[in-house]
């Protein structure tokens, strides 16, 4: 690999000289010297090391998707977990189209990791995905540069964050299952924070407005492993035969829960009918097709970047905490309740 080095010595210059001519200096080197130094390079096919260069420049070019908290998931998952592909494809698309490179970065535990990584890429932005009220606060008043939080409840207006209505989405859901005549309902997630719990504080205003008490036994606790969690749906099913409709946190969850349902040999919607939240891909493949909540990732990708390039440049942003409208989707899963 032709380095600067070797450059220099065949032209008999000084690696200053060929950097500045690789980078575009050319106020700092004669027109004879340029011209010889260029020769060089077209024979030799240089090429340079872009990463090297970016990292020296002020704005490296560079920005970060980081997931915290959810390493099982990115790391092992990132591929067929359906949001967070799709967050991924958005964002790498967008960020270039903006002139940008893109990494992805997974913090398991301790978010003081986003400082180092900052500071090691010389990061321009970052876009924070997974960050909760109990974790961030102190963390994030310590990056020293512009970042964007995503579905992030941190109720402190001093953090830009870019999310979607899902109190409303939760509301929706309530107000479709109950117009359908479905009181035995359920909803179901791995946590009770940020996005999935205002989703079920929407869902349980909704049935709250027609007289019916939803309680914390309600809501059902997904486990986070895979084969622990097909396990626990089937221990689950007795529990599914008192209910008439069960809400997901995720179209993933929701999808995944049909499969075994269906292979136990429950109806859908027939015995019970079922609603996600996502739409995305697996939404319209499952048969029957998912009813869910659309939250349009691809658009709150581009207002989180776009926001963030905003920031990059200099700009301050007039509103910190974006919320995008969601719309139900009524397909084939959910039916009057016999």
């Amino acid at each position: 690999m032709i380095r600067i080095k070797d450059i220099a010595e065949m032209a008999g210059v000084s690696t200053t000289t060929v950097s500045n001519v690789i980078h575009g200096h050319h106020d700092k080197v004669s027109k004879k010297t340029i011209r010889i130094v260029q020769d060089f390079l077209r024979e030799t096919n240089y090429v340079p090391n872009l990463a090297a260069h970016l990292l020296a420049k002020k704005d490296s070019k560079i920005i970060a998707i980081v997931v915290y908290g959810n390493a099982q998931r990115a790391n092992r998952h990132a591929g067929l977990d359906p949001f967070l592909s799709e967050v991924i494809q958005s964002a790498e698309s967008m960020i270039r189209n903006y002139g940008y490179y893109m990494i992805f970065h997974v913090i398991e535990k301790d978010l003081t990791e986003i400082t180092t990584l900052a500071m090691t890429w010389n990061l321009s932005g970052i876009i924070l995905i997974g960050v909760g009220p109990l974790t961030a606060n102190q963390v994030l008043r310590n990056i020293q540069i512009p970042f964007v939080t995503l579905d992030a409840y941190l109720n402190d207006p001093a953090f830009p964050n870019v999310g979607s209505d899902d109190f409303g989405g939760g509301y929706a859901v309530g107000q479709h299952l109950f117009k359908l005549g479905h009181h035995q309902v359920r909803f179901l997630s791995d946590n009770k924070l940020g996005v999935d719990y205002e989703r079920w504080n929407g869902f349980v205003f909704a049935y709250q407005e027609q007289g019916i008490d939803l309680s914390e036994n309600h809501h059902l606790l997904l486990k986070k492993q895979i084969d622990e969690r097909e396990e626990q749906i089937i221990g689950l099913i007795p529990e599914f035969r008192r209910c008439s409709a069960l809400f997901f946190a995720s179209d993933f969850y929701a999808v995944e829960s049909m499969l075994i349902l269906q292979d136990t040999g429950f109806k859908i919607p027939e015995n019970i009918a079922i609603v996600g939240y996502d739409n995305n891909v697996l939404s319209e493949l499952v048969r029957p097709k998912l009813t869910t909540v659309s939250q349009n990732t691809q658009h709150k990708c581009f207002c989180a970047i776009e926001r963030l390039i905003r920031m990059i440049h200099g700009e301050k942003l007039s509103t910190h905490d974006y919320k995008l409208p969601v719309e139900l989707i009524v397909r084939d899963s959910t039916l009057p309740t016999r």
